[in-house]
């Protein structure tokens, strides 16, 4: 009996030890479209696979997180595993993506887009994306319901 409850104690002090459960989130939109994301806190990444609504998988994101396991970049490859997109993210106190700095495949700067948070009901929310060119000239403006406003 007390070899079968120290060997108990044993594994429970083991279990304690090991690395968090890699977790994964699916998410299905209405016209049948959807993602598959798993975070693994070991290795502070997150892959993110994106689906058509036949279920053909169509692109990924494989993320790197930082220690509250929050996106500081993501590699985009298409289907064929090329990767096209590469972005860095930037993050207020809060979690919220403040500007994403987008690069082509070939490590060429695309764009810049910031990232306007307000508030709505009481709540934290994303009011308007302003996208910057390669040149740092304002290209679109656009506030959240809104069509895109082309910059003059």
């Amino acid at each position: 009996m007390k070899s079968a409850l120290f060997a108990l104690c044993l594994a429970l002090a083991g279990s304690a030890d090991a690395a968090p459960a890699v977790r994964v989130t699916n998410t299905e939109h209405n016209d049948g479209s959807g993602s598959s994301k798993a975070i693994d806190p070991e290795k502070r990444e997150s892959v993110e696979t994106f689906f058509d609504a036949g279920r053909k998988p169509t692109y990924k994101i494989v993320y790197k997180l930082d220690d509250r396991l929050q996106p500081v970049s993501g590699i985009y490859y298409n289907n064929a595993g090329r990767i096209f997109q590469k972005s860095t993210y930037t993050l207020d106190g809060a979690d919220h993506m403040i500007q994403e700095i987008v690069y082509d495949g070939k490590d060429a700067l695309v764009c810049t887009k910031n990232y306007v948070w307000g508030t709505r009901y009481g709540q934290p929310t994303l009011i308007e994306v302003q996208v910057y060119d390669r040149n740092g000239n304002l290209t679109k403006s656009q506030k959240r319901g809104s069509s895109p406003n082309r910059s003059r």
